[in-house]
């Protein structure tokens, strides 16, 4: 290892020269790339890199709210976080736009991270955008007219049941309720009577039939015993 970093780093190598048209040895290289063009060395200036875009929001009882999605986070630091700040207060806020699945909080409150980074409220939310989140969350206008026919299905059937109740002499539609949900605890009410029969812990129920032994089936018995022949 000591030879790679000493000696051979340092060497000009051809696999370097040849695509890049420029004589490099692999330290050499490795720096500018490092320095130059990434300038990235932790996990926390990566997010700060692609959360490009700033905001204010208003901290509320459910965390925040950005282009329709909500944050709340799912460790519990937010829930530190408002039990020790309260409501109300406005904080800026940076979010990747291409990727709804958190958020960071700039803040100077002690005892949390700046800035402190809460994910979506939403379990399970997919890698996806600001953009495409709400599409999704956009009812299609197919789905709109197919749910305005659906109800006028159900409107019509439900006036067309109500007329032919009233041409029967039946009552209204919420009579007809009402007898039905009557018929249905005077059914409750009996069986609970039946139960009510037997004493507590008995080994018989109060209906007399249940309390028949099972029939024994009749087994049928050849006429004739088999002979050794027919067994063969």
């Amino acid at each position: 290892m000591k030879w790679i970093y000493d000696v051979y780093g340092k060497k000009l190598r051809r696999g370097i020269h040849s695509p890049l048209r420029r004589a490099e040895s692999p330290t050499e290289c490795w720096e500018r790339l490092e320095w130059r063009v990434l300038n990235v060395k932790t996990p926390d200036e990566i997010r700060n890199v692609f959360c490009s875009r700033t905001t204010e929001r208003t901290l509320q009882r459910y965390g925040f709210e950005v282009e329709g999605v909500q944050f709340h986070g799912k460790d519990g630091q937010l829930r530190r976080f408002i039990s020790q700040v309260g409501v109300g207060g406005r904080y800026e806020i940076r979010y990747d736009p291409e990727d709804a699945r958190e958020i960071a909080v700039i803040h100077k409150e002690k005892g949390f991270p700046n800035p402190l980074v809460v994910s979506a409220k939403m379990e399970g939310m997919p890698a996806i955008s600001f953009a495409e989140a709400k599409q999704l969350r956009v009812v299609s206008d197919e789905s709109k007219t197919a749910d305005l026919e659906a109800r006028a299905s159900a409107i019509e059937l439900a006036l067309s049941a109500q007329r032919k109740a009233g041409a029967l002499g039946r009552g209204k539609i919420s009579d007809m309720k009402k007898h039905r949900n009557k018929e249905l605890q005077r059914r409750k009410n009996s069986e609970v009577f039946e139960k009510s029969k037997a004493p507590p812990g008995s080994d018989f129920s109060g209906r007399q039939e249940m309390n028949r032994p099972t029939p024994k089936l009749k087994v049928k018995r050849r006429a004739t015993c088999p002979q050794m022949e027919t067994m063969e």
